[in-house]
């Protein structure tokens, strides 16, 4: 006979994801030629790591071309930290004039 006090509650794992799928937009094949844009929110260190980013990228591919996160501003209410990132208004046609081919979207502190 099983010892009564020694039983535990288990949770699986693997039970029900709470996030919705959907369908991925296609990979680039290659960043020759292509503009990057940078969007960032408030906590991230875009000073620190753009440059970076843009150095090493600009090794490999010497036709990239980057549209700077501060062209868009902060892309985060900071009201909301933990809550699913906004909608920016007009951040898609803001991205389509600027003939944006990729995002480097930095978030984190």
């Amino acid at each position: 006979m099983a010892d009564q006090k020694n039983q535990y509650e288990v949770v699986w794992p693997s039970g029900k994801s709470g996030v919705k799928k959907g369908l991925l937009a296609p990979r680039l094949e290659d960043l020759e030629g292509k503009t990057i844009c940078e969007l960032s929110h408030d906590s991230y260190r875009g000073d620190d790591i753009f440059p970076v980013l843009r150095e090493s990228l600009r090794k490999r591919y010497k036709n990239i071309k980057f549209v700077e996160y501060d062209t868009f501003g902060n892309f985060r209410d900071p009201r909301k930290y933990g809550a699913e990132l906004e909608k920016l208004p007009g951040l898609r046609d803001l991205m389509l004039s600027h003939n944006c081919d990729a995002v480097i979207a930095g978030m984190g502190a």
